[in-house]
């Protein structure tokens, strides 16, 4: 039977119909449907960051897409003169040495204004630190990972450039107390879950360290005429006492910068 033009153009448009129809279902569907279950890598909440490179206390050069041969890079915000992050220091090792035969780099990351090349290399011999420590003088890498304080610990995919873990390295140690033992090893359960290709759970703790000064309050700062007359008077008589070499404060009060970068 031959149809009419008017029909031939009704079944078209009816096929038209059915295909948006058909189409649309799919779209439902797939965006209703239960995801994969994906690692946490993936997670919004990981962000990724740019590659950036640093020397160390040596003056080597360090470039983050340099360990894509690695399976993870710990990254881990020293401070000289700031006691959390140097009691944390032989946990820190024990992980280096439990974890870098199985891909695992460790790094240190400075961003103390106040910590100069020189101190670094000091504060190394008299630790006996074996890690390097990436110096951020511009303080780039501290914007880019949005780092506040020294003790902050990361765990970074070098292949995807993507931050695994952010928090602290375990919880034994406070501001006005300290444990014998820690009860949570939070960056080694991160390390453990990554190599095992679980979900890295977020550390349900409070970063403990030293507040770090930002450069541009240094600058605003080294601008103030008033520190001599009015700053520098009140921190010899009421801090000067404890903050000098030997004395009981963690920092001496050696000179302006000093003071300025230990401001926070």
């Amino acid at each position: 039977m031959k149809l009419s033009r008017s029909q031939t153009l009704l079944l078209l448009n009816l096929g038209i119909l059915c295909a948006i129809f058909i189409l649309l279902l799919i779209f439902i569907r797939q965006r209703n449907s239960p995801q994969q279950n994906v690692s946490s890598l993936s997670d919004s909440t990981h962000p990724r960051i740019a590659d950036f490179a640093l020397l160390d206390q040596l003056g080597k050069f360090h470039k983050l897409s340099r360990y894509e041969g690695s399976r993870g890079v710990v990254l881990y915000v020293h401070g000289v003169g700031c006691p959390i992050a140097r009691n944390h220091l032989p946990a820190l090792k024990q992980l280096r040495d439990q974890y870098e035969s199985k891909g695992i780099a460790f790094l240190l990351l400075n961003c103390n204004p106040q910590d100069d090349r020189q101190a670094l290399q000091e504060d190394a011999a008299e630790r006996e630190i074996d890690i390097p420590i990436l110096k951020d003088d511009a303080q780039l890498v501290m914007d880019l990972l949005g780092i506040e304080r020294t003790c902050e610990s990361f765990l970074i995919d070098p292949q995807s450039k993507q931050v695994v873990y952010h928090g602290p390295l375990d919880d034994r140690l406070g501001y006005e107390s300290q444990k014998t033992e820690a009860k949570h090893h939070y960056l080694r359960d991160a390390i453990d879950s990554f190599l095992a290709g679980k979900d890295v759970a977020s550390a349900d703790a409070e970063i403990r360290g030293c507040a770090i000064s930002k450069m541009e309050d240094i600058d605003e700062n080294a601008r103030n005429p008033t520190y001599v007359e009015d700053v520098g008077p009140i921190l010899r008589q009421r801090c000067y006492t404890c903050h000098h070499e030997g004395g009981s404060a963690p920092w001496a009060m050696n000179n302006y910068h000093d003071i300025v970068g230990w401001g926070q």
